[in-house]
């Protein structure tokens, strides 16, 4: 297996890890997330860290790795990087990002929170499927 098909399958497991128990148990998800997460400034940077060297520096470091011949690398460091904006905005904005996410996750219905999490399932089992099968 090349080094990019492990950190994509590392991804996908960590997705369905972390967002997969939003299809089982919204509301006890939700409250876990305002317990670990959202309960200072602190600790939601302390989530866009995790990001950065959990989530984005393994596929933008997997996919320099891999020959560049491999139509998928652009589109999987493009993600990387993606990810990678995401926890730099975290740790640079927390006060107005921690709102917003915390807003929509209160705010929200549990039939809603059920599709965010089959929606996260469905996308952590396609990169699963996509590490072992097409890279």
């Amino acid at each position: 297996m090349s080094p990019l098909a492990l950190v994509v399958a590392y991804l996908g497991i960590a997705i369905i890890l972390v967002r997969g128990p939003l299809l089982f148990a919204p509301e006890a998800t939700v409250d876990r997330f305002q317990r670990w997460f959202f309960p200072s400034d602190a600790r939601f940077r302390l989530v866009g860290v995790g990001m950065l060297f959990t989530l984005a520096a393994p596929l933008v470091l997997a996919a320099r790795l891999t020959p560049p011949a491999h139509p998928d690398v652009v589109l999987l460091e493009t993600l990387g990087w993606v990810v990678a904006a995401g926890g730099a905005s975290v740790i640079l904005f927390p006060k107005p990002l921690r709102g917003f996410i915390e807003g929509i996750l209160t705010g929200a219905p549990p039939s809603v929170l059920q599709v965010l999490g089959a929606v996260n399932l469905a996308f952590g089992l396609f990169l699963v499927w996509l590490a072992f099968t097409v890279l």
